[in-house]
């Protein structure tokens, strides 16, 4: 079971990067919605983060 939350942690991870990577051109052209993507991307990243960390957590625990 933990092992399921980690790896779902890191897709969405994954996906928050990709994300911010494909804002980059948005926000190099000056437009609004690639701030939005950017920190759409970093809520992402962070959430997997610290779901991985909760999750090691509790496995140190039990």
């Amino acid at each position: 079971m933990i092992a399921i939350v980690a790896i779902c942690a890191i897709v969405v991870s994954v996906i928050g990067f990709v994300i911010m990577l494909g804002s980059v051109d948005l926000i190099d052209s000056n437009r609004p919605s690639g701030d939005w993507l950017w920190i759409l991307g970093m809520t992402l990243i962070k959430g997997g983060v610290i779901t991985i960390l909760i999750d090691i957590g509790i496995g140190l625990m039990t």
